[in-house]
């Protein structure tokens, strides 16, 4: 870390605020639908996008078979044009 030439001043903090921010306001869409136990069809159009993204995500996954990208062996060098 100390290496890169650029260092977020709170790197751990603001991702982890991130994640948990959208999980709020993913929740938040139509708790109603969570708390009062609503028809299956009400809690599903309410979270249609989430289910969309995952399901082109792991679409995408099989299609490519791309795999993680280990953090040490990633390619992250500057390049002189």
């Amino acid at each position: 870390m100390n290496d890169l030439p650029f260092k977020a001043k709170w790197y751990l903090l603001e991702p982890i605020l991130a994640l948990i921010m959208s999980i709020i306001v993913i929740i938040g869409q139509n708790y109603e639908a969570l708390i009062q136990g609503r028809d299956f069809v009400t809690l599903l159009t309410s979270y249609i996008g989430l289910w969309l993204f995952l399901l082109i995500w792991a679409g995408y996954k099989l299609i490519t078979k791309s795999k993680a990208i280990d953090q040490l062996q990633a390619d992250i060098k500057r390049y002189n044009y």
